[in-house]
This record gives structure tokens, C-alpha cells and sequence, in this order.
């Protein structure tokens, strides 16, 4: 019987597995995820795709491989709850089994073995949240047509528990280990994979002495989707991705944006993604506390962000806000109420800043707020270092408690 301990690492597996990209890059995620007005132009292919034509008269062909960023919270020590429950579970279903078989048993010790398994269920809440992403592009700045090569993957997973009262009647007054193994408490995963594919096209024009520049992203995406439910005591996370669980779905989407200069140092952008809406239908699975099987729906929809940014020769500014709210975890808000019990939403609020030590060290700092409070808030940091300007090594930190970090590391070229 396993828990958590290694369902964060399989997250990542299935991530990482599933294909090689992410969201954002870690210059941004070092920022709070900001840029849509100001990002350089190998960002264009996860924040903007008008950013495409950002570039400087130096610059000639930029290298992103690879960026991977990772997000875990798990505020309520809920893996290692649940450690714990099944520790207790495998001791009191050893002693029962002993007495199935005839063997002695003392009294005391199996009372015992009964109230630590319902003090160690009573304890189990909270809920593990992780965020992986892995991104890399290949970038050709030029005046008439610059393009981004991209893949970008995210992974978002929610793991939790779902305990029933009655259980601990149940523990106290189990004779056998059928009886035990009757408890309909269960722990699930569920979450959503979303890999795109595709090329970041943006062209610079000049509009009555301002400089506005407009891109487009086509893109071949998949979105895969899983939906894991399990009895408390025997979640197997080597089982949690296993196709069963899995149901996925192919699609054409496209990305929009624009930038414009309203001063020498100030810059506005939009950006606009996923404008084709998606729906993927999970794998339908049996609940044991329900006794019915469960199906998850995921939605895709639009999201627009506009941004500020304010550039000096060493220094950068940018401050962005989501215009649209996005599911949770992209579960429609039906599936969400089978879930959590309510619907939930995200709109965050993010802000950077960095400054550049002579082309060869960056210092970066950020925050993030989601205004639907389905996320915490989050102070993020980081440093990249620039040999000549050329080879890029970025390194990124969130932090929002002792529970609920964030870290990522990046590569990368520029010519």
C-alpha cells in the first residue's frame, strides 16, 4: 500500500513522459509569470506570441532547451496523514488476519491497534497541489516574419481525500479483516495535461510614429486528462496514469497577441490564448463511497491577459492581469462540485522586476496573486547568468509557506 510520498515524483513522470514543455519559461516564473508586454522574443511561444519580434539588431537565433518548473503544496501534511492511516491499517488487518487463522491474539493489543487506526483517520485532511511544466522553442528574429518554434506541456494535479464518518464505527468494531477491508474512504488524483504544439509568427508595424506589433501562434494541442479514485488504505501511485484512468483528445488551437510602444520606455501587450474552446470527457470510474462511477469533464476555454511593461538598458518592470477566469484545474463546474464540493476559479495578478548586471548576471524578483483565492500568494525570485551575453543559465524559486514552493531551472542560447 502506497500514498504520496511518491505521487509527486510520478506527477512529474507523467509530465515529464508525455512530452517535453511548460507554460511559462523560468525568466518569467522568476518574475510571477509576467512579460505578455515586455518578454523577450524566445518567451513569445508561452506568454505572448507578438513577443516573436522583441529582439535586438544582435540578436539572430535564441535556444531554449530545456526550461522545467515544479510547484507542490501540501500545507495540511496530508502524505503524511495518510502515511500514517495506512501504517495503522496494516497493523490492525495483520492482527485481524492472525485471529481469522486461529492464532492468539491479546485482547489490549488489538484494541489498541483499533484506536490509533480511527486517531490516525480523524487526522486525515488537506489536499496536495502540483504544477509541473516543461517549455522549449527555437526563435529566428528577422524584420519581416519572426517566427518561435515551440512546445510547451503543463501538468496540473489535485490530490486529496475523501473520508466517511461511518469508517470509524466501522474500525472500532472490526472482527475480521473482510470487515476492515469494507471502509468506503477513498484518496483520488485528478488533473488535466495540456501539450501544445506550434510556431509563434509576429510582425512589427508603425502606426502614426508608434511601434505595434501583432503575432499569431497556431498550434496542434492534446489534452489528456486522469482521474484516479482508490480505497484510503491502497492507493498504488505506480497505478494512478495507468490508461484506464486516462482519456485524452487532439485539436487545432491558436493563440493571438499584440504589443505596442506608448513611450520610449513603456510598453502595453495583450495576449490571447486557447481562443478555440476544448472539451475532453474523463474516464468514467467507480466510486466506492458513491457507489456509482464518477466521470470528470474538462474545458479549455479563452484566456486573455493584457500587461504593462517599463524597460530601461538594465532594467525590466512588467505587471500583468488575467481579463478572464479560468477553471480550476480545467474542471468544468460541474465536475468540480463532484469534486470539492463547490466551483472554483482562477484570476491572478502578477508582477516582476529585473535588473541586468552587465549582460552576464540577472537579479529577478516577482509576486503572484490569484484574486479567486484558489491559489495562494506567492513571492517569487531568481537569478540567470549570461556568459557574453550568449549561454543563458536561469534558476527560479516560489515560495508562498513552509508547504508550498516552487522551483525551476533553466537553458538556453542566444546568437
Amino acid at each position: 500500500m502506497l500514498f504520496t510520498r511518491s505521487t509527486l515524483a510520478s506527477l512529474i513522470g507523467l509530465a515529464l513522459i508525455a512530452s517535453p514543455a511548460l507554460a511559462n519559461d523560468n525568466r518569467s516564473h522568476a518574475m510571477g509569470g509576467s512579460g505578455v508586454a515586455n518578454g523577450k522574443y524566445f518567451q513569445s511561444g508561452s506568454l505572448n506570441p507578438a513577443l516573436a519580434a522583441n529582439f535586438e539588431e544582435r540578436d539572430h537565433f535564441g535556444l531554449i532547451l530545456p526550461a522545467v518548473y515544479f510547484e507542490a503544496a501540501d500545507q495540511d501534511q496530508l502524505t503524511d496523514r495518510i502515511d500514517d492511516f495506512q501504517d495503522s491499517f496494516d497493523q490492525l488487518e495483520w492482527l485481524l488476519e492472525q485471529v481469522d487463522m486461529g492464532v492468539p491474539v491479546n485482547e489490549q493489543q488489538l484494541e489498541q491497534a483499533r484506536g490509533q487506526l480511527a486517531d490516525d483517520f480523524t487526522n486525515i485532511r488537506g489536499t496536495v497541489i502540483a504544477d509541473v511544466g516543461v517549455h522549449a522553442s527555437a526563435s529566428i528574429p528577422n524584420r519581416f516574419a519572426a517566427a518561435s518554434f515551440f512546445i510547451n506541456s503543463d501538468l496540473s494535479a489535485f490530490t486529496s481525500a475523501k473520508p466517511d464518518e461511518n469508517d470509524i464505527e466501522r474500525i472500532l468494531n472490526a472482527q475480521s479483516d473482510n470487515e476492515l477491508n469494507e471502509l468506503t474512504s477513498e484518496g483520488y488524483v485528478v488533473g488535466r495535461l495540456i501539450t501544445d504544439v506550434g510556431v509563434a509568427l509576429a510582425r512589427d508595424f508603425n502606426l502614426f510614429g508608434r511601434n505595434l506589433t501583432f503575432g499569431v501562434a497556431p498550434k496542434m494541442q492534446q489534452i489528456e486528462s486522469f482521474t484516479y479514485f482508490s480505497a484510503l488504505s491502497d492507493i498504488d501511485t505506480d497505478d494512478f496514469d495507468a490508461d484506464e484512468y486516462r482519456s485524452s483528445s487532439s485539436a487545432v488551437n491558436v493563440d493571438l497577441g499584440m504589443t505596442m510602444d506608448l513611450s520610449e520606455r513603456m510598453s502595453f501587450g495583450v495576449s490571447m490564448q486557447n481562443l478555440i474552446s476544448q472539451e475532453v470527457d474523463g474516464q468514467p470510474i467507480y466510486s466506492r463511497q458513491l457507489n456509482d462511477l464518477v466521470s470528470l469533464d474538462y474545458e479549455i476555454k479563452p484566456h486573455a491577459v493584457a500587461g504593462l511593461g517599463y524597460n530601461t538598458r538594465r532594467m525590466s518592470l512588467s505587471l500583468d492581469l488575467d481579463l478572464t477566469k479560468q477553471n480550476y484545474l480545467g474542471l468544468s463546474p460541474e465536475s468540480q462540485l463532484q469534486v470539492f464540493g463547490e466551483s472554483r476559479e482562477t484570476q491572478f495578478v502578477r508582477a516582476g522586476y529585473e535588473y541586468d548586471i552587465a549582460r552576464w548576471i540577472q537579479v529577478r524578483v516577482g509576486y503572484r496573486h490569484d484574486m479567486q483565492d484558489s491559489y495562494e500568494s506567492a513571492i517569487t525570485a531568481g537569478l540567470g547568468f549570461s556568459p557574453f551575453g550568449r549561454m543563458h543559465i536561469n534558476l527560479s524559486a516560489m515560495y508562498a509557506d513552509d508547504r508550498n514552493l516552487g522551483a525551476g531551472a533553466q537553458l538556453g542560447f542566444t546568437f
